[in-house]
């Protein structure tokens, strides 16, 4: 196990320069397919959760905080993104440690829901997510502009996690805004 690491919680609007400039190269290590120089993909989470040992950025995860509707209720989530840890550091319980403290905060926070689309959810399902393939509909943005609204069937991507005594059901899921 890595020794020294320092976890901090930081919301978006206190981001340094730095700061973006060592998540885009640690999102872009992670996920190749990333846009490059980018710390956020569509749009920027409310929060995230960061890594560092030493000055060196090895894990970071970005938490959207937002409501969903479901059928003809109204949801508080978090959303998950870009959950990732650098080479190196990997097989270390580090992604791990981050979901633990996520619940934990979404418990305090009165949160219904974690939820994230992800192409690898092994990690997730081994945490109590489960995959579920509701019709859902978001707004698509794509290089910074709004495209329109899709309306589609997420097949083996979407996972979520109740946080508290609410139940996920079948129906629309709309995002009121964009996918993760």
């Amino acid at each position: 196990m890595v020794q020294n690491l320092v976890i901090e919680v930081i919301e978006e609007y206190n981001l340094s320069s730095s700061y973006q400039k060592k998540i885009a190269s640690l999102l872009q290590e992670a996920f190749p397919t990333y846009p490059a120089g980018k710390y956020y993909f569509n749009q920027l989470p409310s929060f995230r959760y960061l890594i560092w040992n030493d000055k060196k950025l090895i894990a970071h995860m970005g938490i959207e905080h937002r409501i969903i509707r479901l059928g003809d209720e109204i949801f508080r989530i978090f959303g998950l993104v870009d959950l990732c840890v650098a080479k190196g550091f990997q097989s270390q319980k580090i992604a791990s440690s981050f979901l633990k403290r996520i619940e934990k905060q979404a418990k305090e926070c009165h949160i219904d829901f974690l939820l994230l689309a992800t192409e690898g959810f092994d990690l997730y399902i081994k945490h109590g997510f489960k995959l579920v393939e509701n019709t859902s509909k978001w707004l698509v943005i794509r290089k910074s502009e709004s495209l329109g609204v899709l309306h589609r069937k997420l097949e083996d991507c979407l996972l979520y996690k109740p946080v508290n005594d609410k139940k996920w059901k079948d129906g629309t899921l709309d995002f009121l805004g964009t996918l993760f």
